[in-house]
């Protein structure tokens, strides 16, 4: 499923919040941890994702445009995150 939202931010720091593995719990709804090898997510990237109800999921980056959109493979909610990043990105309080 794609995911689109506009956000009234600098492009650069949307992506790296996208991207940055570590800021995931942040803006995820779903996401509570990260296990990745790839601080900074790339093309080919795989790694867990540990759930709200305390499930590890394996995820998959299956396509990646740097600066442009990424794509994966997993079971999570990506409506809520696409606000959470907007607010974030934006300076405002999560």
């Amino acid at each position: 499923m794609d995911i689109a939202h506009l956000i009234d931010a600098p492009c650069d720091r949307v992506w790296d919040l996208l991207t940055d593995t570590q800021q995931w719990p942040k803006w995820g709804p779903s996401v509570t941890g990260v296990r990745c090898a790839d601080r900074f997510i790339r093309q080919g990237s795989r790694g867990e994702v540990r759930t709200a109800l305390g499930l590890w999921l394996p995820f998959a980056i299956t396509e990646f445009t740097p600066t442009k959109r990424w794509s994966w493979r997993v079971s999570l909610v990506c409506r809520l995150a696409a606000r959470r990043i907007s607010r974030m990105a934006r300076g405002r309080a999560s």
